[in-house]
């Protein structure tokens, strides 16, 4: 009995599963449809873009920055102005005038020391041999004649300011103390012409020499 009611009822019941497996596909198919396409992505694809290379980035060449024309424009008057504080060398005509100019002022400045000082006075020495003065001859000894004696002396004088003759001395002596005796003797009774400094007479020295010769 129980198993005919079991095979009455199977139609039934696959009927009923049927119907039941068909809502429950509909309402999976409906809740599949409803979701976002982009999640269906399928697999291979993503995998594949994974797999790929990116392409090599360009390399950027720095970018040379590019000042502003104000600090251009600062340094030209920077320039300028260093131009003009520089000092220039001088040329050749401003070296020659120069030289000019310091040769000149030389010049005067030794002009001026010049004038300032004194003058040399011009010294004349005193003279003995005018023939104004006609001053004699020492006499010959005749002791020294006989005896053959001869020789040159040499006499240093003292001239006044007044051209008369003072200390009379032997400067070199002739060898024979007649003849030397005979030269002072003589000597101190000459006339000078005295020596001059500018136009002032002074007192000065004179050397005169005297010959004793027996061929005279």
């Amino acid at each position: 009995m129980t198993l005919s009611v079991n095979r009455d009822r199977n139609p039934e019941f696959i009927l009923l599963s049927f119907v039941l497996h068909a809502v429950f596909a509909f309402f999976l198919i409906r809740h599949h449809a409803e979701e976002p396409k982009s999640v269906a992505v399928p697999l291979g694809i993503t995998f594949e873009i994974e797999q790929k290379e990116e392409p090599a980035k360009p390399i950027q060449k720095p970018v040379q920055k590019i000042e502003p024309q104000k600090k251009n424009v600062q340094k030209e008057i920077a320039r300028a102005v260093e131009s003009k504080n520089i000092v220039q060398p001088p040329t050749a005509t401003q070296k020659i005038e120069a030289v000019n100019v310091q040769t000149r002022e030389s010049s005067q400045a030794k002009a001026e020391v010049t004038d300032s000082e004194p003058k040399p006075v011009k010294e004349i020495p005193a003279s003995f041999t005018a023939d104004y003065l006609k001053n004699p001859h020492p006499s010959y000894p005749s002791i020294s004649r006989r005896l053959g004696e001869e020789g040159k002396v040499l006499l240093r004088v003292q001239v006044s300011a007044d051209g008369f003759a003072g200390a009379v001395t032997v400067q070199k002596s002739s060898g024979f103390e007649r003849l030397d005796e005979s030269a002072l003797n003589s000597v101190k009774n000459w006339r000078f012409v005295p020596a001059k400094k500018g136009d002032q007479n002074i007192v000065s020295w004179v050397l005169v020499p005297i010959v004793f010769s027996l061929n005279r």
